[in-house]
């Protein structure tokens, strides 16, 4: 197992870098919430005929449903972007409101082996940020879970050519998310695109109070490498997104455990494949966080359970530390069709958002261990009551 490579000494310095000001000193909190609802309810033409919920939903954009979402990945199939603007995007421009902080999906799909030609994929996924920016839209959600080929991203999983190691994978994965990235900018200088599992998905020492029992952590998944390279290759105008797909946080400690280890923890792990020794110095401004809620209990053993009281907690306090707009994601409830959700739901994420508003500061924090975590945790919340400038 790997080890952290630092001492007091070493935790002292990440930690005062929150005292000095840096870009990279805190998450800016956010008060927009994003709705994904993977139905026909967020596709254009129930949209359009329901124009008014859209309108007076507490979110601030939603995640579009369209065909292309679920091919854009195959390198056997083309994207006509003629085809994805006029019969999905245009008639909801000047119409739908809040299409402005919406975000076009984009489903895993397996590319073909990384050694292979991805010349298909990669132009399709240029059509998807030409046909976003297009639309005036916010970004692109990579919904980056295998729902069908279920060895896509993984190692050997797919792989034309196991024998040459996982290590070989690692990197040429690495290198696809760069040819992703320059793919998007090449049609959005300004692009964002957020990855819903983070890198911590990909490295084995990411601990289990981030991940929970939400997702593993392996060098045999390839996500994490894949971000990576986008996040290597991100212009100063893009923005490259940890979506945070742990639907079990709760309180504040699992919020702010979270946002140290991803910003800061995983660059410190000695001999950390992930985060290469040329990212480790940038990666901590480079890269953006946001979490993601769902509003159901997560698995039937009702070890982590979900009321819109809880609901508007956990909201609030995502909100207060994220960089890009939090999302919700909804199965039971729809969000998007009349009489399709209790209004005590809305009224949560309105609350919350209302609340994330009008936050000036938090209670002090509680006494904690000196780890890595623990004082970039105390930082984090004295950022948050302005102690830090």
């Amino acid at each position: 197992m790997r080890t952290f490579s630092f001492n007091l000494k070493a935790m002292q310095s990440v930690a005062m870098a929150f005292f000095i000001g840096g870009s990279a000193s805190a998450s800016a909190a956010t008060t927009e919430v994003v709705l994904l609802q993977s139905n026909i309810s967020a596709r254009s033409y129930s949209l359009l005929n329901n124009l008014n919920i859209v309108a007076a939903s507490p979110f601030s954009g939603i995640v579009l449903n369209m065909p292309a979402t679920y091919t854009a990945m195959l390198n056997s199939e083309r994207l006509n972007y003629n085809a994805v603007v006029d019969n999905w995007l245009t008639p909801l421009v000047g119409v739908m409101p809040k299409l402005s902080g919406s975000y076009l999906n984009v489903n895993l799909r397996d590319s073909g082996d990384p050694f292979g030609n991805w010349d298909v994929a990669l132009a399709n996924w240029g059509v998807i940020a030409r046909a976003a920016k297009e639309a005036g839209m916010r970004g692109i959600y990579f919904d980056n879970e295998a729902y069908v080929e279920l060895g896509a991203f993984t190692f050997p999983g797919n792989a034309d050519n196991p024998s040459l190691g996982v290590g070989a994978y690692q990197e040429q994965f690495r290198q696809r998310g760069t040819d992703v990235m320059n793919a998007l900018q090449a049609e959005w200088s300004g692009v964002e695109i957020v990855s819903l599992h983070g890198p911590y998905v990909s490295e084995p020492s990411t601990p289990a109070s981030v991940r929970l029992d939400q997702v593993g952590a392996s060098g045999d998944d390839m996500r994490g490498f894949f971000f990576a390279g986008m996040l290597a290759a991100k212009n100063p105008l893009a923005k490259v997104t940890d979506g945070g797909e742990v639907y079990q946080y709760r309180t504040q400690t699992d919020f702010e455990n979270s946002v140290a280890w991803r910003r800061f923890g995983m660059t410190q792990i000695a001999g950390g494949r992930v985060v290469p020794a040329g990212q480790r110095d940038t990666w901590a401004d480079d890269i953006s966080l946001t979490f993601g809620l769902f509003d159901q209990q997560w698995r039937p053993n009702g070890e982590y359970p979900m009321t819109p009281d809880l609901l508007e907690e956990a909201l609030f306090q995502a909100l207060m530390l994220a960089d890009s707009p939090v999302w919700l994601y909804a199965e039971s409830n729809d969000y998007l069709v009349p009489g399709g959700v209790s209004s005590d739901w809305t009224d949560a994420i309105a609350n919350a958002r209302a609340r994330a508003v009008l936050a000036q500061g938090v209670t002090a924090p509680a006494p904690i261990a000196l780890s890595l975590l623990g004082l970039i945790v105390i930082a984090l919340r004295m950022r948050r009551r302005g102690a830090l400038i």
